[in-house]
């Protein structure tokens, strides 16, 4: 081979190598400062790291002993007395749940209860909402359609009203049930659901409301 050659070859690599290791110091500097956590990418990652294990409570959750208990009466009119509630004044119709006194009873469509009621009853309370706004407005008097009972108590609790079972009665004031319980309300007196009973917005877990083939509605629901 050429000596012109290998000389040009051996001075290319000694060049290679010197910039190799020119660039040493500074590609080691980058590795250093990527490794290196400033202190707001450590609390980011700390953030995360207790994100990642942290039990958030689900809004308007309520240890089970902490929550209110069921009313349970002989007839609506002795329930309304049983959570000190008069019927809405015509000023008072179509305010929000938000917006009305405690103390007063009114109606809401069935259909607008159809969600999980931490979507639109826990959260509505929580939340200064559109939900709160459009959804939950009380009626002074049922119309046409289905329409379900609705307290503020006079603490300011809220309750839906509705007729269960003399089963699902016994099951819902069970001190000893530790799980949410499936049942089926009805929103006016029906054969076997014929006791009245005021369940806490606080119990409500899940509601979906149904036609029977007699014209009758009821609510598929789920309480805690």
């Amino acid at each position: 081979m050429d000596n012109q050659i290998i000389a040009a070859i051996i001075v290319g690599a000694a060049l290679v190598i010197a910039a190799l290791i020119g660039l040493l110091p500074s590609y080691i500097k980058r590795r250093q400062a990527m490794g290196k956590t400033t202190p707001l990418l450590k609390q980011q990652e700390q953030r995360k790291s207790s994100e990642s294990t942290l039990d958030i409570p689900i809004p308007g959750h309520i240890p089970r002993d902490q929550l209110p208990e069921f009313r349970i009466a002989d007839s609506v009119k002795d329930l309304r007395e049983n959570t000190q509630v008069r019927q809405l004044t015509s000023e008072e119709n179509q305010l929000t749940l938000w917006e009305l006194p405690n103390g007063v009873f009114g109606f809401i469509e069935a259909y607008k209860l159809d969600y999980p009621s931490y979507r639109i009853i826990k959260k509505a309370f929580i939340d200064d909402n559109f939900i709160l706004k459009k959804c939950l407005l009380l009626v002074q008097r049922p119309t046409l359609g289905n329409f379900v009972e609705i307290h503020k108590s006079g603490n300011g609790n809220i309750y839906l009203v509705g007729f269960v079972t003399e089963e699902d009665r016994i099951t819902l004031q069970n001190p000893l049930r530790s799980q949410a319980t499936k049942i089926v309300i009805s929103i006016s007196k029906h054969k076997k659901r014929n006791i009245v009973v005021a369940i806490p917005r606080e119990r409500l877990e899940w509601w979906q409301h149904r036609e029977l083939g007699d014209g009758q509605c009821v609510g598929d629901a789920i309480i805690s």
